[in-house]
């Protein structure tokens, strides 16, 4: 029986599932002092599918972050769905050479500081 409930589990849920507060967490970090983004990141991070190179997951922001802010990063992505844009930077962050991928890449949506792009590949997960 052990076995039929581990596959089951194992064949049913996605390899790339996101981790509801993994996400919740880089939805604060990500947004820091702009909260009305929290929607546009949570989308963004759907669109991605993974929380790989989502720098908000390790901000030390999220420590000190109240749980009101937690209650509307969790609002956000619970409530969103996929974005138009999968990656995002500030106008500071595109002045790094390590941005340079961001020419290939279509500007969708800006929100606060942060510009939303779609870009031609995929995420690896």
């Amino acid at each position: 029986m052990k076995w039929i409930l581990f596959l089951f589990i194992f064949f049913t849920v996605p390899a790339h599932a996101i981790d509801d507060w993994d996400a919740i967490t880089a939805i604060v970090g990500e947004s820091a002092n702009e909260p009305d983004c929290m929607p546009m990141i949570a989308g963004a991070i759907k669109s991605r599918g993974t929380l790989r190179g989502v720098y908000g997951l390790n901000n030390s922001m999220t420590a000190t972050a109240s749980g009101a802010t937690y209650q509307k990063a969790a609002k956000a992505w619970y409530q969103s769905k996929e974005g138009a844009g999968d990656h995002w930077l500030t106008p500071a962050e595109l002045k790094k050479p390590s941005t340079m991928w961001v020419k290939q890449c279509a500007e969708v949506s800006r929100c606060g500081s942060h510009i939303y792009y779609k870009c031609p590949w995929e995420v690896k997960k």
